[in-house]
């Protein structure tokens, strides 16, 4: 997993509108994986399918969630 030093917003609404669908679900020992990754890092966002991408909780599980194409250079 490659890093994207890069942070999200702090309001919730602010940074779930920077999200784009497909959500690709995971389990939650790969959230908590990423998660520890992220926070050593002090990031948000990593590469996945060659994509910027964060991680959160959503459709009732954890998933990694891309950012829309405006935020992917």
């Amino acid at each position: 997993m490659k890093i994207i030093k890069m942070t999200l917003p702090s309001c919730f609404k602010c940074a779930v509108d920077m999200l784009q669908r497909p959500y690709y679900p995971i389990s939650k020992q790969r959230y908590d994986k990423i998660m520890q990754e992220l926070e050593e890092a002090k990031s948000d966002c990593f590469m996945y399918r060659r994509k910027v991408c964060t991680v959160g909780t959503a459709d009732n599980g954890y998933a990694i969630m891309p950012l829309k194409d405006i935020y992917q250079s």
